[in-house]
């Protein structure tokens, strides 16, 4: 049988080189199969420890005329913020610290707010946890509003958007934006599909971020 085949592939030297072709064939087949599962391995590794992060509202009651706005990270991993950004019909509204949330909402709500019990932010660098909660806003709303129902605060409520810059403990940058009650996560890098995607459904909601937080002060 051996002897028919070599005889086949036109001698001894012939059935040799064919040989050496399979064995580099065979080893580049291995070396492309392991590249591959430790890409896989790499994916996997960093989607275990992806943050998620989300958003909702508790609307105010005839009873209880309280609105609260929720932060939470629902992943698995921290996400350290580079900037905390909120905006008005698209316009960037800034201040120091927390009163750019509190600007936000005085200049939204106007003369059926009752008064604001609480406000907060992210600042550059906060290691946001995972499963880590934080309450954004508490506010009181007049009884005219609250009896209007979820209806009535909506139309308070979809003008007005927020926006946080993050990164993963891998330095891969990311975007939560939430625009007329939906969210939005995607990478921050125009080599993504994902990113040109989100900025036509957003447009200038996702506004550049600040170089400095002087900047973002001025922006009101």
């Amino acid at each position: 049988m051996g002897d028919w085949l070599i005889g086949f592939l036109g001698g001894p030297d012939n059935a040799q080189a064919l040989a050496a072709i399979f064995s580099v064939v065979t080893a580049g087949v291995a070396v492309f199969i392991a590249v591959w599962n430790g890409l896989i391995t790499r994916q996997q590794a960093r989607f275990s420890v992806a943050p998620a992060l989300s958003v909702w509202v508790n609307y105010p009651e005839v009873d209880n005329p309280v609105c609260e706005i929720h932060l939470s990270n629902k992943g698995f991993g921290p996400a350290i913020v580079q900037c905390f950004q909120v905006s008005r019909h698209g316009e960037p509204v800034g201040g120091p610290m927390f009163d750019k949330v509190r600007n936000l909402i005085e200049g939204s709500f106007g003369s059926v707010l009752d008064r604001v019990e609480y406000v907060s932010s992210l600042e550059r660098g906060h290691a946001f946890g995972a499963n880590e909660e934080r309450m954004i806003a508490r506010f009181r709303v007049s009884l005219g509003l609250a009896r209007c129902g979820t209806d009535g605060m909506a139309q308070f409520m979809e003008p007005l958007s927020l926006v946080v810059r993050y990164q993963d403990i891998y330095r891969r940058n990311w975007i939560f934006a939430v625009h007329q009650f939906d969210g939005y996560t995607f990478r921050d890098s125009k080599w993504s599909f994902s990113y040109w995607k989100a900025r036509r459904a957003l447009g200038k909601v996702v506004t550049t971020a600040p170089k400095d937080p002087s900047e973002d002060r001025r922006t009101l």
